[in-house]
Order: structure tokens, then sequence, then C-alpha cells
């Protein structure tokens, strides 16, 4: 804590936003009878980026399959979910996040988008993460 608390004397403006969501982000009371069940989508962008050959692959059902695959393993509903032993305290609340996750349909300017964007570029695998 006192890492923490040096930071709060340089930043006093840091100090106050915690403050502040320690009051917003309560912690959930043990009596949750009130909770409402929403579903909070998050709008997400799928970036395809290759040549022209690997752009024209990756079909916009190819994306769909994945987000699909995406939502299924985020809520624990998919066939092989028991393969993660890690996870059973999860998967013994299905749903549990109640998170989905969705195609963005605006982009960065607020323009109408269908959450794929696909960017040509001569990079390849080995050069992509050269340091």
């Amino acid at each position: 804590m006192e890492g923490l608390e040096i930071y709060f004397q340089q930043n006093p403006a840091a100090r106050q936003l915690a403050e502040q969501n320690k009051n917003r982000f309560a912690p959930e009371s043990a009596n949750r009878t009130n909770r409402t069940n929403v579903v909070v989508n998050i709008p997400i962008v799928f970036h395809i980026v290759g040549n022209s050959t690997r752009l024209s692959q990756v079909t916009d059902a190819d994306v769909l399959w994945q987000l699909n695959k995406l939502n299924e393993d985020f809520r624990g509903a998919n066939a092989d979910s028991t393969n993660a032993p890690l996870f059973q305290g999860v998967r013994a609340h299905r749903d549990y996040a109640q998170i989905q996750f969705c195609l963005a349909q605006r982009d960065p300017n607020n323009n109408p988008a269908n959450g794929i964007t696909r960017t040509l570029s001569s990079l390849t695998g080995g050069t992509l993460c050269a340091g």
C-alpha cells in the first residue's frame, strides 16, 4: 500500500477518482434477491490483416463462427468446458458473467460498420513479431 499512497500524493485527482469508484462499485451484498439479470453486450471488431489471398480466405461466416465460439466459451456453454478443471467453479454457474460479445455496428467516428475490418499488408508471420 505504500506505493499506492505515494502515487496518490503525487496524483490527487487519482485519489479522488478512487474514492468515487469505491462507492460506485461497492461489493455486492450477500442478499442478491434484488439483482437484475441483464446481459451486457460488448461490441467488438475483428481485424483481418494479410495479403489479398489471405483476406479473401477469411469470410464473414468464419468471423461469425468465431464470435459464436467466443460467446459459448465465455459462458461455459461449450461442449468441452469440462476439459478445463480450473473453471469448475465458473461452470457451476452457467451464464454467470452475463456478458455477450457482438459485432460493433459503429466505427470510432460513429459511422455505420459491420464489426469486421480487412487490412491489406505485406507483412508475414515472421516479420510481425520481429524486434
